[in-house]
């Protein structure tokens, strides 16, 4: 199967417009139309990198955690 990078995904309300942003309300991808004027007009929404990055800062914060728990129960 081809790489999600070789096809941009583009929105389904507004047709060839590129999805760049995320919805951080409805946890979804949005095109600039969609902030704009769409049903995602006054959401918080983020630029794809952003959201990955924090979506990243989160996993990770978890993960932190899950080791931290999984040592304290191997030490007992």
């Amino acid at each position: 199967t081809p790489a999600v990078k070789d096809k941009p995904r583009t929105c389904a309300e507004h047709e060839g417009e590129k999805l760049s942003l995320f919805c951080s309300l409805d946890r979804v991808f949005v095109c600039a139309h969609c902030v704009i004027a769409g049903d995602h007009k006054g959401h918080e929404c983020k630029s794809l990198k952003t959201a990955f990055m924090d979506g990243k800062q989160k996993l990770q914060s978890k993960i932190d955690s899950l080791v931290k728990n999984q040592q304290k129960c191997l030490d007992t």
